[in-house]
């Protein structure tokens, strides 16, 4: 069994973010609310077809059409009696994708507790996708500095401030555009970081 997040890990987080602990736990809940792995140890993953797409310039669209396509859908993903079952299955399809274009598809997967995409591993904190790849194996620990470093820092820290706004004026929706993109309301995620937060 890996190792779950503590209260302590929570706090360090925040200290570093300059926000309050529920701003992080907020992310994380409304993410991976099971956690950042399933029982057998798989991190948890998502894998998306369109960013397979964009990684590989859509060579594998014809070829394996669920595994790779242009405009983002929900449609293929894994589906299952459960988020584990699920999940088994999302890491069956990256498997499947990886026979193609390893790395492309690693960076094609968000992962963990937070959902990182494989593809922002450098704004995450490493310097190559397998650091990223196996700290997302290691621990919800690393999952945790890895969202921290990606908030920090990926587009100039847009982020750090959006979710520093998030705290002070109860506006979700600019850190769920950074997070999500800005489909995010289709799914609300805005409405359901500042329900978790507020909560």
């Amino acid at each position: 069994m890996k190792a779950r997040l503590t209260e302590a890990d929570f706090q360090a987080a925040a200290d570093r973010l300059g926000v309050p602990v529920a701003a992080v736990k907020a992310v994380c809940k409304v993410e991976a609310p099971n956690g950042g792995f399933d029982p057998e140890g798989r991190p948890r993953i998502l894998f998306e077809g369109h960013v397979f797409h964009r990684n590989t310039g859509g060579k594998f669209d014809q070829v394996e059409p669920t595994l790779s396509f242009r405009r983002w859908t929900a449609a293929h993903y894994a589906k299952g009696a459960n988020i584990d079952v699920r999940n088994a299955r999302e890491h069956e399809r990256l498997t499947k994708a990886a026979a193609l274009s390893r790395a492309a598809a690693l960076m094609s997967a968000s992962w963990g507790a937070f959902q990182i995409l494989g593809e922002n591993y450098a704004t995450a904190g490493f310097a190559t996708l397998k650091d990223f790849i196996n700290a997302m194996f290691e621990g919800e620990g690393a999952q945790l500095l890895a969202f921290v470093e990606f908030v920090m820092h990926d587009r100039g820290g847009k982020g750090w401030k959006a979710l520093k706004h998030a705290v002070a004026t109860g506006d979700w929706t600019p850190f769920a555009e950074f997070y999500n993109g800005k489909e995010q309301a289709k799914h609300q995620y805005d409405k359901r970081l500042k329900a978790a937060f507020d909560s």
